[in-house]
């Protein structure tokens, strides 16, 4: 009986200090959105690495102190009383608030009640949303399985010798595999241990071998830097924060600055911009679009 107890006490404390740490999260949000934004206006003129390193440094503070409030929610967590109606007690402390100072304690006391009190319902609410973003992202693991076996075909040796080449110049440690797929419409690269660059069928062939070449480095790009890894804990961070618009914009910016990055990279390798651009233009005017759970190019632009 008193294991039950201690597992239910127990619970009770993980369900507060993770609710708490929810509420807390959107004025902490909209805190890394405020420095944030002030961050990167100072940084405009930066490279495309900078902005990105100094963007995910914010999303990672976002993250850790999340964190760290819901191990001190935890400490001072106690055991919820049962559901208590918010409006009785708002409206008593509100109305006396304009004649006293003492009242604004005691409205943040009523508040806090509530909360603490209606964890259960809040953390209900929540997890009914977080488990349609977790159903859809797993879909889309699963759909990026399935594209990595399903109609793909073995390019020309001169594109695998183009990209064992380009993975050398850049330092990648980790082989790197390209496949022409019947079922994309778009390039971008699956998997983190084992990358795979999926080539829509016919583009090797379809546009000059600059432009190719100009592809496949921003593809190449993004393995070196990790970004499928990092796209992922994204994913995962936005199912969590879903009602959270701070983090879901420095998402976005995170997004954003690391097409960027690839773009400055393949660039820096083809020594011609123009040929990139070239190849940015021949997307557009195919209109092929990228998934938003792959490293693809060109991204969202």
């Amino acid at each position: 009986m008193a294991h039950l107890v201690f597992i239910s006490g127990t619970l009770n404390k993980i369900i507060t200090a993770f609710s708490w740490m929810l509420i807390h999260s959107l004025w902490q949000g909209l805190l890394l959105a405020i420095i944030a934004g002030v961050a990167l206006v100072i940084a405009k003129k930066a490279s495309a690495a900078y902005r990105y390193n100094l963007a995910f440094i914010l999303f990672l503070m976002f993250i850790i102190t999340c964190g760290l409030t819901f191990v001190y929610e935890w400490t001072a967590a106690t055991a919820p009383a049962a559901l208590t109606p918010l409006a009785g007690n708002i409206a008593v402390n509100a109305s006396s608030l304009f004649f006293n100072a003492h009242s604004v304690k005691q409205l943040v006391s009523s508040f806090t009640g509530y909360f603490s009190a209606n964890a259960p319902f809040i953390i209900l609410i929540w997890f009914m949303v977080f488990l349609f973003k977790s159903v859809r992202m797993i879909s889309c693991i699963a759909y990026n399985q399935r594209i990595k076996n399903y109609q793909v075909y073995q390019p020309s040796k001169y594109w695998v010798d183009k990209v064992n080449s380009y993975s050398k110049k850049l330092n990648i440690g980790k082989a790197v595999k390209i496949l022409q797929s019947g079922y994309i419409k778009v390039p971008g690269v699956v998997g983190h241990l084992k990358p795979i660059i999926l080539i829509p069928a016919g583009l090797l062939a379809g546009l000059p071998a600059e432009q190719v070449e100009a592809i496949l480095l921003h593809e190449i790009a993004h393995i070196k830097r990790n970004d499928y890894f990092v796209n992922f804990l994204q994913n995962i961070a936005e199912a969590v924060f879903f009602f959270n618009p701070g983090l879901l914009w420095i998402s976005s910016v995170l997004r954003e600055e690391r097409e960027n990055c690839c773009d400055d990279i393949a660039v820096a390798h083809t020594n011609n911009r123009v040929e990139f651009v070239q190849a940015l233009i021949s997307f557009k005017e195919h209109e092929l679009y990228g998934a938003a759970y792959s490293t693809a190019f060109p991204g969202k632009k």
